[in-house]
């Protein structure tokens, strides 16, 4: 995965903000996203997780209130 500043990124501030709202935070970089819950997960390797913010803001629009 290539990240990009968030200067790069559409809508950065406006995603961010979504994705914080719904148990998501930026991790290591401001374009790799985890959920929070991961970091309690013993058997989830964090460091080696994440998604894009557009992958995972996609990704978190298409599955809310599923």
């Amino acid at each position: 995965m290539t990240l990009k500043n968030k200067s790069e990124i559409e809508n950065y501030e406006e995603k961010s903000k979504f994705l914080k709202e719904n148990g998501w935070t930026d991790h290591w970089h401001e374009d790799n996203w985890v959920k929070r819950e991961w970091f309690k997960d013993p058997k989830m390797d964090v460091d080696r997780a994440g998604g894009s913010t557009d992958e995972v803001y996609a990704y978190v629009k298409t599955h809310i209130n599923k």
